[in-house]
């Protein structure tokens, strides 16, 4: 279908997060409308949608469903990622509310029903960003820039409750840089970040078992925004700078 999308208030639009769950295509970043091509009055209809939108995807033709979320966080809201379990989608990004309640930089919406999870409440701050989830086992894995959850340290990274959002105190580790991916393999996950000033990043990696660090620490000069893990390997994705290159890399092989 012919869609376009809109910025919030005066600044561009940006598409950061999708997922599909069966005929359902969700989108998320940074938009607050969806404009539509409609052939029967060869017009564009516009449609609010405010960082969050979905589709169905069925026919060959994507049609905007009448899910709509009232995201808030003013003029730079963004929802960044999506994960998902068999009842639910979660969203991360920056945010402070979702349908007038708290739900500051994740929320979670019932897949049936299109509804905000009131019971899955989090514990970030309203100016914490989530760049990156992660959906293992009942726990979400949330990376992104962010120091304390429910008031304990958690430096960028942790594992919350799938049922309730709240953060799992067994396992905390402290990632130097903002965590922009995540992913899963033969229990380990590994982490990519990036300095929130854009230059230098690194990777570690844990066993979920133990939550303990494995002997596997990535380096580069641009930030690590994007990770695949399928056996045999750990497929990673950098930043380029304005100059065309993609910095120095060490240390990178891994082996499953």
């Amino acid at each position: 279908s012919d869609l376009t999308f809109h910025g919030n208030n005066t600044y561009s639009s940006a598409v950061y997060a999708l997922n599909i769950v069966g005929n359902t295509l969700y989108v998320g970043g940074s938009f607050g409308e969806i404009l539509s091509y409609n052939t029967n009055t060869d017009n564009w209809d516009s449609n609010t949608r405010v960082d969050l939108a979905s589709f169905d995807i069925s026919t060959p033709t994507a049609v905007l469903n009448d899910w709509e979320k009232d995201i808030d966080s003013g003029e730079f809201s963004t929802v960044f990622a999506f994960a998902t379990s068999s009842g639910e989608l979660f969203a991360g990004g920056y945010f402070s509310t979702v349908d007038g309640a708290a739900h500051p930089a994740i929320a979670a919406f019932n897949l049936t029903s299109g509804n905000l999870v009131d019971t899955f409440v989090s514990g970030f701050a309203g100016s914490d960003t989530i760049y990156s989830l992660l959906y293992n086992n009942n726990k979400v894995y949330a990376g992104g820039s962010f120091t304390q959850v429910n008031n304990v340290l958690f430096n960028n990274l942790v594992s919350l409750d799938a049922a309730t959002g709240g953060a799992l105190l067994a396992w905390i580790p402290s990632p130097e840089y903002a965590v922009h991916a995540l992913a899963i393999e033969k229990n380990y996950l590994y982490v990519g970040e990036g300095n929130t000033g854009g230059y230098g990043g690194s990777g570690q990696g844990y066993n979920l078992q133990s939550g303990n660090l494995v002997d596997w620490y990535p380096e580069s000069s641009q930030p690590i925004l994007s990770m695949l893990a399928t056996d045999p390997a750990l497929y990673v994705g950098l930043a380029v700078n304005s100059y065309g290159g993609d910095g120095d890399r060490t240390n990178f092989n891994k082996n499953f």
